[in-house]
């Protein structure tokens, strides 16, 4: 099976790339299949709102695939410093992270 290159050039197999897009998949279905209420005027801007609920609520967000420099000099200013756990840590930066990449 083939793989994908997520960001940072890891390495993702195909199945697993599957599964994570089919579950995404579904998500957004779900979402346009409660907004679309009519035959001929789509309303695509309530769709996109109804996408982005669904995936928020499912604990997603849409970030840029690449940090901007501001957005990691922002995160290194407020890295957690001190005696963390190696999983707290990385839950800490990866919140960080994703916080500054909305931001900046």
């Amino acid at each position: 099976m083939s793989g994908f290159d997520a960001p940072g050039g890891t390495s993702v197999p195909g199945a697993m790339r599957s599964a994570y897009d089919a579950h995404i998949e579904n998500l957004v279905a779900d979402a346009i299949r409660s907004a679309d209420n009519s035959w001929f005027r789509e309303d695509y801007t309530e769709q996109a709102t109804k996408v982005m609920q669904v995936l928020r609520r499912k604990g997603f967000h849409l970030v840029p695939q690449k940090l901007s420099d501001r957005a990691v000099e922002k995160a290194v200013e407020d890295m957690p410093y001190g005696r963390l756990n190696p999983a707290d840590y990385v839950r800490q930066v990866y919140k960080l992270m994703i916080a500054k990449s909305l931001r900046y």
